[in-house]
């Protein structure tokens, strides 16, 4: 137990005399001036952000705000500092307060700073902003000009989250100027675009605007079905008010279908989510729904006592933010006490000092007994050492049995818990494909008739996209499958690597040539293998593919076969996108999938380089990468040399 007495103290010390962050910061603010109490007004703000007291918030922005403008020398850093400021201020009047009139100059003044800095980034993001502050404003022709500006920035700069954003919130002042047929198209669009990229956030929101769009013209059917994706992309980890709020939006549009059973099942899980994270604002509208739901099955004892409960609840919910508006008038009191305070924190602090310096020597006298005792118990300790040697030489054999056995337990969980991560995986990378395929399925066999050409043919490229990679995912996950279960059997053979290697160069030619990609060929001598050659064949055709994948147009792939003192060694070598370090060592693991699309957006499995480890050490090979990120990257493949 004496060991953890200076920990102990440690920690007492550490809890009396340190201030916690908030506290620090206030400190900063009060002490210290220029550049330095700027940046601590705008962290102490994002603090207050985060825990919702948007009071507080917009004060010290609106402070930090004043003082930065009164800066003298206005340089790049501090153009910055004022611009993202300033946005920061206008993304809480915009979505918190819904004060548009009040954001619109803060918006302007930092597009112009934005514009003198040539900052492309923020800009997007500042348009953004503008074309869904006038859209709100019910300025539709100046929001537009905004959005289509938006569109062309990110689109330039090539920033796809934004881009999609930007085309979304374009299509929704389509929507409100009457325009619904573009509005739908731009939706579409950017509702592909999503899907292609993987963005599932993007997806969510797209699918509730587009969905929303059909509900005002109420399509019911149509605005389900997106209804269904925006509830299908919500993962358990997503924020549950977005689950609990799709959840509802599907359970309305069953109701408004007549499909009550349906209905009332989104209703519970909805139910279930509010429950359990405490969302009051949401689980009012789930008692207004059931309460309807109810009435129309002709239940109206339970209609009359969600209705009660929607009333008390919202009654409850209106006194709480009273309760919240007078505490936070009455944190600002206190902080405005801090300086009276001051003093007060002095005289603890030295109080604190001196509790502190008593604790050090009572802590000294007790490590005196302590390492008394110690030595007293060393001697004792040695005789029981003594005894304890014989016993202990006799449970040696024991224990190394045991330490195999755990060694081997530890190994097979560690591969079964690979294994479960794969398959979790695998099961989302199924989904996402099929949302897709039925979503615009759906669409085409209820409206191909009435749906313009453009969209239509953007609706068929989505479908194919989705199907390819979905077949290609399904063939590598067989080819996986059959490696797991022992049913591949392994042939080697004595065989020349140019006949592998010159039959996937014509094979892959005119994949190659669609990029302009110059594929060389270094022969090593009439190298053999001595390997199964449809493995090796399928190795070789998955690492040619992936560097014409990686490789820019107009790029070079060398290949170069040579016989080492350990076996034919085989290379690919391109000057492509390269690999990030910290994703090297994670290409050829099951529980680490990555899928990163290709120069031209071309999709992977992400399984490919798995299978080609198994097939590689099946023939007793090693397969390993080389890469530096923005130059190429180079895959090698050692193979048995033949037996003499």
């Amino acid at each position: 137990m004496h060991r953890f007495v200076p920990l102990l103290f440690l920690l007492f010390c550490f809890n009396s005399i340190a201030a916690n962050n908030t506290d620090s910061l206030t400190r900063i603010i009060n002490g210290s001036s220029g550049i330095r109490r700027i940046d601590a007004m705008t962290a102490l703000a994002e603090i207050y952000k985060a825990r919702n007291e948007s009071m507080q918030t917009e004060d010290l922005y609106r402070k930090a705000l004043a003082f930065i403008s009164d800066e003298g020398d206005q340089d790049t850093a501090v153009l910055r500092r004022r611009m993202n400021i300033m946005i920061k201020l206008s993304d809480l009047m915009l979505f918190e307060k819904a004060s548009y009139n009040e954001s619109t100059p803060l918006l302007l003044e930092a597009l112009a700073f934005a514009t003198h800095m040539n900052d492309t980034k923020s800009r997007g993001l500042i348009y953004t902003y503008l074309g869904f502050n006038y859209r709100f404003l019910g300025k539709y022709i100046t929001a537009a000009r905004f959005l289509d500006e938006a569109i062309r920035v990110t689109r330039a700069a090539g920033d796809t989250n934004r881009l999609i954003s930007a085309m979304n919130e374009r299509a929704n002042v389509y929507f409100f100027t009457g325009d619904t047929v573009q509005s739908r198209v731009l939706h579409l669009q950017a509702l592909a675009l999503a899907v292609r990229t993987g963005n599932q956030h993007a997806q969510n929101y797209v699918s509730h605007d587009l969905a929303f769009m059909y509900l005002n013209h109420k399509e019911y059917r149509r605005a389900l079905t997106f209804f269904l994706i925006n509830y299908g992309s919500c993962s358990p980890e997503m924020n549950p008010r977005q689950r609990a709020i799709s959840a509802i939006n599907i359970a309305d549009a069953y109701l408004n279908l007549g499909e009550l059973d349906s209905a009332f099942v989104f209703l519970n899980r909805a139910d279930s989510v509010v429950r359990r994270n405490r969302l009051n604002h949401e689980r009012i509208i789930v008692y207004q729904k059931l309460s309807d739901y109810y009435a129309r099955k002709g239940g109206f004892d339970k209609a009359y006592s969600y209705l009660i409960r929607f009333h008390q609840l919202n009654d409850s919910i209106f006194n709480l933010q009273k309760e919240r508006q007078i505490s936070e008038l009455t944190r600002q009191y206190e902080l405005n006490r801090k300086d009276q305070e001051t003093e007060l924190l002095k005289r603890q602090y030295r109080i604190t000092v001196i509790i502190g310096l008593i604790t050090v020597l009572l802590f000294l006298f007790i490590l005196v007994l302590l390492l008394h005792d110690r030595n007293r118990r060393r001697l004792i300790n040695r005789e029981l050492e003594k005894r304890n040697e014989t016993i202990s030489r006799g449970k040696d054999n024991l224990e190394l049995a045991f330490e195999v056995l755990r060694k081997k337990e530890k190994q097979l969980a560690e591969a079964n818990s690979a294994k479960d991560t794969f398959f979790s995986i695998i099961a989302h990378d199924l989904r996402s494909p099929f949302h897709a395929l039925l979503a615009f399925s759906e669409i085409l066999q209820q409206s191909h008739k009435r749906i313009p050409d453009e969209e239509r043919e953007e609706m068929i490229n989505v479908i194919k996209d989705s199907a390819g990679n979905l077949y290609k995912l399904l063939e590598n996950l067989l080819e996986w499958t059959r490696t797991q279960t022992n049913r591949v059997e392994v042939k080697p053979e004595l065989f020349p690597m140019e006949r592998v290697i010159d039959k996937n160069i014509e094979l892959l030619a005119p994949l190659a040539g669609k990029k302009e990609i110059h594929i060389d060929h270094e022969p090593g001598n009439g190298c053999q293998a001595f390997a199964d050659p449809g493995m090796v064949d399928f190795v070789f055709r998955n690492l040619l593919s992936n560097a014409v994948k990686y490789v820019h147009r107009g790029g070079r792939i060398l290949i170069r076969t040579n016989l080492t003192s350990e076996g034919v060694l085989l290379s690919i070598t391109d000057n492509g996108v390269g690999i990030p370090p910290q994703d090297l060592e994670k290409l050829f693991r099951i529980d680490n999938k990555i899928k990163t699309p290709g120069t031209e957006m071309e999709k992977g499995t992400g399984l490919g380089l798995t299978i080609c480890k198994e097939f590689i050490e099946k023939n007793n090979g090693r397969i390993w990468a080389e890469s530096t990120e923005g130059k190429g990257s180079t895959f090698y493949v050692l193979l048995p040399k033949p037996a003499v």
